[in-house]
C-alpha cells in the first residue's frame, strides 16, 4: 500500500484550482512528476467542491469537479505516478450538480475482469490482482445539502503484460452486466427499500472487495447515520449500518 498526500493551489484558469499529490511507496521514496516536480493531478479543479483521493493498488486514484464542464471527473496513476485513464480524465457520468463526494479502493484476491493471462492446463498459478474503486457522491442537493446518495464502481483491467489499462465501468454490482450506470444507493430496511438522501458520504473498502457505505440523513427527530455494507460481486446489502439510536 502507498501514502498519497494532495493538496489545492490556484490553477492556472481563473476560478480554478490545481490539484497535485505525491505517491509514497511502502519503500517510503517519494514517486515525482516530470523534473522531480509534484504529480498534478488537474489544473481546472472546481475550488469549492472538496476534491476526494485514494490509494489504488500502487498507485492511486483521485475525483473532483471540473471547472468549466462541471462535471464528475477521475483519473487513476500507477505506481510511477503515470496516468493511465483518459486523457481527460474518466466522465463519471453525473446527471445533476454534485456538492460531495468520496471514494475508496478495493483488491480483490481472484481477477474478474483482468484480461492477462491464467495459469496453463494443470498448472497452479497465483490470479492476477484485480483492483476496483468505488466514488460515492452527493447529487442535486436541496438548500441543506441534502441530496441523493449516488454510487459507481470501476474495475481495472491488465493487459497481457500486466499493465493497467483505463478503468471500466461496473455499476453498483461491480460487474460487467450491461448495468453499468451509476445507481442512486438504496438500503434494505424493516420498513422496506429505502432510497439514499443525505450529505457528508463516506466509503472505504473492506476486506475480500466489500464496501462499506455511510452517509448523513435528516429525519423529522434530526439526523442520524444511515448506511451499508455492500457484497463484492452482485451490489447485494449484507450489513445495514444504522446509527440512529445514538442520538
Amino acid at each position: 500500500k502507498s501514502l498519497i498526500i494532495a493538496w489545492e493551489t490556484s490553477g492556472s484558469n481563473p476560478g480554478a484550482a490545481t490539484i497535485s499529490m505525491k505517491i509514497y511507496p511502502s519503500h517510503g521514496i517519494a514517486v515525482d512528476g516530470a523534473s522531480g516536480t509534484a504529480i498534478e493531478v488537474t489544473s481546472n479543479a472546481d475550488p469549492d467542491i472538496a476534491p476526494a483521493i485514494s490509494g489504488l493498488g500502487a498507485g492511486a486514484v483521485a475525483v473532483w469537479i471540473d471547472a468549466s464542464s462541471h462535471a464528475l471527473t477521475a483519473q487513476t496513476f500507477d505506481e510511477n505516478g503515470r496516468a493511465f485513464g483518459p486523457t481527460d480524465g474518466i466522465a463519471v457520468g453525473s446527471v445533476g450538480s454534485v456538492s460531495e463526494m468520496a471514494i475508496a479502493s478495493l483488491t480483490f484476491d481472484a481477477a474478474s475482469i483482468g484480461s492477462g493471462p491464467g495459469p496453463e492446463a494443470g498448472a497452479s498459478a497465483p490470479a492476477q490482482p484485480d483492483d476496483q474503486f468505488a466514488i460515492v457522491w452527493v447529487e442535486n442537493a436541496d438548500a441543506h445539502g441534502y441530496g441523493n446518495i449516488m454510487l459507481q464502481r470501476y474495475g481495472v483491467p491488465y493487459d497481457d503484460d500486466g499493465h493497467e489499462q483505463s478503468p471500466v465501468a461496473l455499476g453498483r454490482d461491480g460487474q460487467i452486466d450491461g448495468n453499468n450506470a451509476p445507481e442512486q444507493l438504496a438500503v434494505v430496511t424493516d420498513a422496506g427499500l429505502l432510497s439514499a438522501e443525505g450529505r457528508a458520504p463516506q466509503a472505504i473498502g473492506l476486506k475480500d472487495g466489500a464496501l462499506a457505505l455511510a452517509w448523513v440523513e435528516c429525519t423529522n427527530s434530526g439526523e442520524q447515520i444511515r448506511g451499508e455494507v455492500i457484497g463484492p460481486h452482485g451490489g447485494d446489502q449484507i450489513l445495514l449500518i444504522d446509527l440512529f439510536t445514538l442520538f
